[in-house]
This record gives structure tokens, C-alpha cells and sequence, in this order.
């Protein structure tokens, strides 16, 4: 068991002024069998109230609207989560993370990558050998892809960031008969928010990490759980204005 204290503060800067702004955030973890969340607070600026709801995959949204102009939009969340791997709990499988979505579509050449695997074993030690062949087989290398990049192309390109990793792991997983689900969150440590993987196996989600060739302790705080990034992105807006925009992030977990 672990108590973590998570932060998070993200801050985007228009280089003119945008109206009508209108963000869904997914920035508030939820609790769940193995994670418990002992307090959560979201602070926005400009301070602007917000609606607070749950989507088709257990995730917290929030939703609101900056009417007036302004330069900047920043939402920074802080809280305490206690992490216990004993206490999780199993849960019904949905069938739409047994196949292909949007970002994980296969390529002929992801196909002939798995049938060169040897995937004898059971559900967990084969996605173990998959986090491990696909953490040999790409290079972390930012900057090289986008949120638009799909797990063909970074296969393709064999270079890509924790994304990418994750979306070709669900393409093998999912081909190779393991149901397997995105997750993103922030794993203990400084720096940035980190996407990693799922498989469900004995009736539980079991979470491993393509990119760190790892199965998740209980270091990491799940935000968001889904078919791909598609499902779990932790911002998005629609505004008027032709501003340009730049985005920071800062992230720090760290074990009370």
C-alpha cells in the first residue's frame, strides 16, 4: 500500500485573445478497486465554474466555458490517493476493448511482427513478452509524432513517446487475443503525464508499461482508462480567435 501525493498544473498561453472558450477536462482521477482517492481539488484560471460528470468508461469530466477574453488557461489539480493492489476488484469485460479502434488499427507488417513472437503462456506472460518486444523495438524519441499519430505509423517509423507505446502494444495485445485498454495518469516521480496499458486477464484489468518494460505498481495514479488516446485525452477546447498556442505541463508524485 502506498499514499502518494499527486499534482498536476497545466498552463495553455494564447498569443492574442480567444472568447467563448469551451474545455472538457479529464484531470480529476477517479476511485476504484485498488486506488482510492483521499482528496482531489481542481483550481482553474480564470476561475470559471464547471459541471462535473462521468463518462461511458468510468472517467471524471469536467466541462465548462470561458465567455470573456483572455490570454491564458491554466488548471492545475492536487490531492492524496492511497494505492493498494490487494484491494482491487474484478470487474465485467466489455467486448469493445477485444478489438481494433480507432488508433490501434493493425498494419501487414504489425501482423508479421506478432507471428514472429513466441506468445506460449498464459494472458500475462504473453503481454510481457509484448511490452518487452515493443519497448525493444521502438526508440523513445520525442518530438517525431503527434496525438494524431496512429500505432501503424509508429510502428512504421519505429520511434515514438509513451503514446505510441501504448498504441501499438493494444494493436499486438488485441490481435494476440489479450483484451487490453489505454491508460494515462501520473506515474511517482517529476515531469510530465504518462500513457501506459491494461490487459485484463482472470477477471481484472492488470496494468503494464510498454514504455518502462514494466508491469504498474502501485506508483502510478490512473486519471483516465479507454479504447485508445482517443478516450482519455486530459484537455480539450474549442475558441474563437486566431491565437497561437503554447502549452506547459509540470506533473510531481511523491510517496507521504
Amino acid at each position: 500500500m502506498k499514499n502518494l501525493y499527486f499534482e498536476s498544473v497545466t498552463t495553455l498561453t494564447f498569443d492574442s485573445p480567444v472568447v467563448n472558450h469551451h474545455f472538457l477536462l479529464r484531470s480529476l482521477p477517479p476511485s476504484y478497486g485498488g486506488q482510492r482517492i483521499v482528496s482531489a481539488t481542481l483550481e482553474l484560471r480564470p476561475g470559471v465554474s464547471y459541471t462535473l460528470s462521468c463518462d461511458g468508461f468510468g472517467n471524471l469530466n469536467e466541462t465548462g466555458c470561458i465567455p470573456f477574453p483572455h490570454t491564458e488557461f491554466c488548471y492545475a489539480v492536487r490531492g492524496r490517493a492511497i494505492l493498494c493492489e490487494a484491494e482491487r476488484q474484478r470487474e465485467r469485460l466489455h467486448p469493445v476493448f477485444k478489438y481494433p479502434s480507432f488508433y490501434t488499427q493493425p498494419s501487414p507488417e504489425m501482423r508479421e511482427f506478432l507471428l514472429s513472437l513466441d506468445l506460449r503462456g498464459n494472458a500475462l506472460s504473453k503481454a510481457m513478452k509484448l511490452v518487452n518486444a515493443v519497448s525493444t523495438y521502438l526508440t523513445y524519441t520525442p518530438g517525431v509524432t503527434s496525438t494524431a499519430t496512429t500505432a501503424a505509423e509508429a510502428f512504421a517509423g519505429r520511434k515514438g513517446v509513451c503514446q505510441d507505446y501504448a498504441h501499438v502494444f493494444l494493436a499486438l495485445a488485441r490481435m494476440a487475443g489479450i483484451p487490453a485498454r489505454y491508460a494515462n495518469g501520473l506515474p511517482l516521480g517529476e515531469g510530465q503525464s504518462h500513457a501506459w496499458t491494461e490487459i485484463y486477464t482472470d477477471g481484472m484489468w492488470i496494468g503494464v508499461d510498454p514504455t518502462r518494460n514494466r508491469m504498474v505498481g502501485e506508483d502510478y495514479v490512473r486519471f483516465c482508462t479507454g479504447r485508445d488516446f482517443q478516450d482519455c485525452s486530459l484537455e480539450r477546447g474549442i475558441l474563437f480567435g486566431s491565437a497561437r498556442q503554447t502549452q506547459v505541463t509540470h506533473t510531481q508524485v511523491t510517496e507521504q
